[in-house]
């Protein structure tokens, strides 16, 4: 017995529409030119822009003391230019140190003999007391540490970093 044959269904031919469209990427090179740019303009921008806060020279907070200002803010700028003598003639990190700290090194005294150490430990607790006390003419004994503190910074400055 032979079965009937299964009738053949055709299907008419679909066209062939080829590959799939290839989409273009993004161009990113555009945004890597704009953020270079911008990168360098900030960068040139503060290359130009004056730094404020810095001293030009060694004794610049120190003409700024004849103007009228109170004898603590005096006292603590006096204070600042001292501490960067010190960075001046050892390294930066004497910009951090605490008084204590800089009391306790031992190069203090290799470097400013024993009586400017002492001298130096004494004018940095004097501009703690004025900084922390907070009350003019307590504890402020600017005009007592002025010279001394001048002469100190014009030293540091002649010597710059002394034995390296």
């Amino acid at each position: 017995m032979k079965l009937p044959a299964k009738p053949v269904i055709l299907v008419p031919p679909q066209p062939n529409l080829g590959p799939e469209p290839f989409e273009e990427p993004a161009l990113v090179w555009p945004w890597f030119i704009a953020i270079f740019g911008v990168v360098i303009t900030v960068a040139l921008f503060r290359l130009r822009k004056p730094r404020t806060g810095r001293s030009q020279t060694a004794g610049s907070a120190m003409a700024d003391v004849a103007t009228p200002v109170p004898s603590v803010e005096r006292m603590a700028m006096l204070s600042a230019e001292v501490r960067r003598s010190l960075a001046l003639r050892f390294d930066e990190t004497w910009l951090a140190k605490t008084t204590e700290e800089i009391s306790a090194n031992a190069a203090l005294n290799d470097r400013l003999g024993t009586d400017g150490a002492t001298r130096l430990v004494d004018f940095l607790r004097a501009a703690d007391l004025a900084r922390f006390a907070r009350k003019e003419g307590q504890g402020v004994e600017f005009e007592a540490w002025l010279d001394w503190a001048t002469a100190f910074v014009a030293a540091g400055a002649s010597s710059k970093r002394i034995g390296k």
